[in-house]
Formats: C-alpha cells, sequence, structure tokens
C-alpha cells in the first residue's frame, strides 16, 4: 500500500509505503467449525502486508486507517485464494487526509 503523494490514482516511483495499517482478510464462504473466518495483520514499513495459513476460497480484503495514518476513505476488494496462493496484487495507491505528529516531549 503506497501514498498516492501526487493524487493521480497511480502507484509511482515518487509514492511511499504507509506502514502500520490496518488489513483485514475476511472470509465469504460458508464457515466450518474451527477453521478461522477472520485474519489481520498490519503493512510493515515499505507498505507490504503477507498473510499464512489462509484457507482456499473467496475472501474480502480490507485496508483501514491506523492511529498514526488516516485515510480519506479503506480500501476494499474481493479476492481468491487458489491452490497457487493468490495471485500478485498490484501496488495499490491512497489518499491520506490526516497523520498524526509527535512532538518530543520536555520535562522541566
Amino acid at each position: 500500500v503506497v501514498e498516492d503523494s501526487n493524487t493521480n490514482g497511480q502507484p509511482d516511483e515518487s509514492d511511499s509505503g504507509i506502514s502500520g495499517l490496518r488489513v483485514t482478510l475476511t472470509s465469504n464462504n460458508v464457515q466450518v467449525s474451527a477453521v478461522a473466518t477472520v485474519f489481520e495483520t498490519q503493512t510493515d514499513a515499505i507498505g507490504a502486508w503477507r498473510m499464512d495459513g489462509v484457507p482456499l476460497g473467496q475472501y474480502t480484503l480490507q485496508i483501514d486507517s491506523s492511529a498514526t495514518v488516516q485515510l480519506a476513505a479503506p480500501l476494499q476488494t474481493q479476492l481468491t485464494v487458489a491452490a497457487r496462493g493468490v495471485q500478485q496484487l498490484q501496488p495499490t495507491s491512497v489518499t491520506v487526509s490526516a497523520r498524526a505528529i509527535f512532538l518530543p516531549m520536555i520535562q522541566r
């Protein structure tokens, strides 16, 4: 996931990855007992994410704001996990509407 800094709607070399975004994968299949239906992780320093042990099936992928980065809107798409895994997803551009600002604490 990269920040669309020039707002052209396309991932470019000038766009940077966004870390700490919440990534949720929710099964769209009829559930079998004892099988996880929701998987969660966060994007890393370059905006990449990975989930292991996801059963085959249809899923809804959602990427949401974090405590430090506010997205203009969450990203949601459908994907299929097949015997050969998920086909490579293209980098996703998002519009960041706000970022947290951290100021140093000065004690007197």
